[in-house]
């Protein structure tokens, strides 16, 4: 996907949700040629203004990048985790995530706790980027 395209996919859902790209870049606090400097001039933006954007607009940044159609994969990444935590090729055995809690170390557990505790958004974005690092390595 080349950085116009990205422009034109903020653009587009700009447009569904009725919000004008000035006042994107306005909340978001990104400079105003953003936009005009992904087109023209192939700037490649960093993943801290295209998480913004994404968290602006309510849809993934993948979506924004053009690497799925589906505005939010949330639903379907989140089923894929449990589906591959779950598996008996992964865990070994047909134990569930709870029960596989009981085995982990005291760090591992406080982790878990600290995941608990976002908000229910984040902790599936979390997950989600979780997941997709999981499938490159």
């Amino acid at each position: 996907m080349n950085n116009a395209q990205i422009a034109q996919n903020i653009k587009d859902e700009c447009k569904t949700k009725k919000v004008s790209v000035s006042k994107l870049l306005e909340d978001c606090v990104i400079r105003k040629g953003f936009i005009y400097d992904l087109e023209k001039r192939d700037y490649t933006p960093s993943v801290e203004i295209m998480g913004k954007i994404a968290d602006y607009l309510d849809v993934s940044v993948d979506y924004l990048l053009g690497r799925t159609d589906t505005p939010t994969a949330y639903n379907t990444s989140i089923s894929n985790v449990k589906t591959t935590v779950n598996s008996p090729q992964v865990s070994g055995n047909n134990n569930t995530i709870a029960d596989r809690t009981k085995e982990i170390s005291a760090e591992d557990a406080e982790l878990l706790e600290l995941i608990k505790k976002l908000p229910l958004k984040k902790r599936v974005k979390f997950i989600s980027a979780l997941y997709d690092e999981l499938e490159e390595a």
